[in-house]
């Protein structure tokens, strides 16, 4: 297998997505770079970075003032981005993000 193969098991959407991520109830601004109905790829904050595993809330803000909250944790973390898992059950709330965030 060559080292540029993908082995994602959902296909991941380019997006720049500003969020707010919320750890053990504080609160810090991230931008997401991309997203997939598995989890999402973060870019890292200069005031925090969580630990492996870390459970973690993502607060999108919709046009409507509407907000869907995806809970997840940490899958990985890189030098500048952190890849998160989104935990299991919330499939309605996902599709709803994607639908409402990526391009039709």
């Amino acid at each position: 297998m060559s080292t540029g193969t993908d082995r994602r098991r959902q296909p991941r959407h380019e997006v720049r997505l500003a969020t707010m991520i919320t750890p053990n109830g504080t609160q810090h601004d991230a931008t997401v770079l991309n997203l997939s109905r598995g989890g999402a790829c973060v870019a890292l904050s200069n005031d925090w970075t969580p630990g492996d595993g870390a459970p973690l809330k993502l607060l999108f803000q919709m046009d409507n003032d509407e907000s869907i909250v995806v809970e997840a944790h940490v899958a990985r973390i890189a030098v500048d981005h952190m890849g998160l898992a989104f935990d299991p059950g919330q499939a309605t709330r996902i599709r709803d993000l994607l639908e409402r965030t990526l391009p039709h």
